[in-house]
């Protein structure tokens, strides 16, 4: 799975704790159970039980090692700011894997759209 084991996925989840730090005191945080350490815990278990799924995921859409890490990046930080976790495992996953589908939908959008405005007719 390359880089997304050990240190490389650590990286990935400080940067997802910090999005919690951040929106802690935010007014717009809606319900959003993840601002305590043991809520933090939580995320932490939730990202190492659905990291791999996701990077595999992402990556069986795009192709591309880096794309993939990136996207799977992208998809976690989205994931800290509007989960809810008074949903249920399954339905956290769930959603989580729609999350996913569009995030992968939004880069190939905008992957082509890219490529035909960059095109010289």
């Amino acid at each position: 799975m390359g880089t997304l084991r050990g240190k490389h996925a650590r990286t990935h989840l400080v940067t997802a704790e910090e999005q919690v730090d951040e929106r802690q005191g935010s007014p717009g945080a809606r319900g959003n159970r993840f601002s305590g350490g043991a809520n933090v815990q939580e995320f932490q278990a939730f990202y190492q039980e659905n990291i791999g799924l996701i990077y595999r995921f992402v990556y069986s859409k795009v192709g591309n090692r880096e794309e993939a890490e990136d996207l799977t990046s992208q998809i976690f930080v989205k994931a800290v700011r509007g989960m809810d976790t008074e949903r249920g495992p399954q339905s956290m996953q769930k959603w989580l894997f729609q999350v996913a589908r569009t995030t992968i939908a939004d880069y190939w959008r905008s992957y082509y759209r890219y490529r035909v405005d960059d095109c010289a007719w």
